[in-house]
């Protein structure tokens, strides 16, 4: 999982990488250029974190080397080594993830270090709202369809819909936000969250090119925003009882109508283990708009 960490004082946005160590979730910080190992934390809102324990490890992060504490304006120094320019610190106030970082110095050239933080209670409120903001989960029958099948799926005699309101119901019904408050998938020419630096936690985070509906299913082709912008298909059933069943997911490449799509799934029908983008160009992702 990908989040940015705004840096003042330091004027980027930086990278910060999580992952599960134990029992602590602990956030990785992209390479700073710093003028000298020391630094400021603060909460959002601009507090100081006092009393919060910074340490200084080997380059491993096995052994701790030196350990601190900010004081009543959340800052904190260590003395400089003769001769090293490279620091592993983590910093971890209470209530927060501890966050791990590699400080190069560069007294000419490198910034004062502020970091803003959010605690452990206010990333978990953002994930629940941003889960409100998703489709309930669809379980696909075949994560590994193969490309035939696909190709033979969108083979139907479609009629193509540019709105997600004019989808059957049933279909709607899969893409509602899980609070219900609205489709998880924005119309053609509306706004969604194309990065993963979310404004709007009650934007969607998907939007339709085109769908299809025939007899007995139909497919949902749609942009998919995050890290990396993608271009996603759902393959669905259609029961006679009006209900929607998922059959397959995957990515599809850009396409401005049917046959193009159909194209971007056949196109590596002779090759199906690998849709890499040196085999098949048209997998590689673009910002449309």
């Amino acid at each position: 999982m990908v989040r940015v960490l705004r840096l003042t004082g330091i004027a980027v946005l930086l990278y910060v990488t999580m992952r599960v160590e134990g029992q602590s979730q602990i956030l990785y910080l992209s390479p700073v250029q710093v003028k000298s190992v020391s630094g400021v934390l603060q909460d959002e809102e601009g507090t100081p974190l006092r009393d919060a324990t910074v340490e200084e490890f080997t380059s491993n992060w096995k052994k701790v080397l030196r350990t601190t504490a900010t004081n009543s304006d959340g800052e904190f120094l260590f003395t400089t080594v003769k001769a090293r320019k490279i620091y592993w610190l983590q910093v971890s106030p209470t209530g927060f993830n501890p966050l791990r970082m590699q400080l190069k110095l560069d007294r000419e050239r490198g910034k004062s270090l502020k970091l803003k933080l959010k605690s452990i209670a206010q990333r978990a409120a953002e994930r629940d709202a941003m889960l409100a903001a998703e489709p309930n989960r669809i379980v696909f029958a075949k994560p590994k369809m193969d490309c035939r099948e696909q190709t033979e799926f969108l083979s139907g005699d479609y009629d193509i819909v540019r709105r997600m309101r004019d989808l059957p119901e049933a279909i709607q019904r899969l893409y509602m936000m899980r609070d219900g408050s609205r489709s998880a998938i924005a119309d053609p020419g509306e706004w969604f969250e194309v990065g993963d630096d979310l404004s709007d936690l009650k934007t969607p985070r998907r939007r339709l090119r085109f769908a299809g509906v025939a007899k007995d299913r139909a497919f949902v082709y749609y942009e998919h925003g995050g890290f990396a912008l993608t271009h996603e298909i759902d393959l669905l059933r259609l029961s006679s009882s009006g209900n929607a069943a998922g059959v397959w997911r995957g990515y599809a490449g850009l396409a401005d109508d049917l046959v193009s799509l159909q194209n971007n799934l056949s196109i590596c029908v002779n090759d199906c283990s690998d849709r890499s983008t040196a085999r098949c160009p048209q997998w590689t992702t673009g910002v449309s708009v």
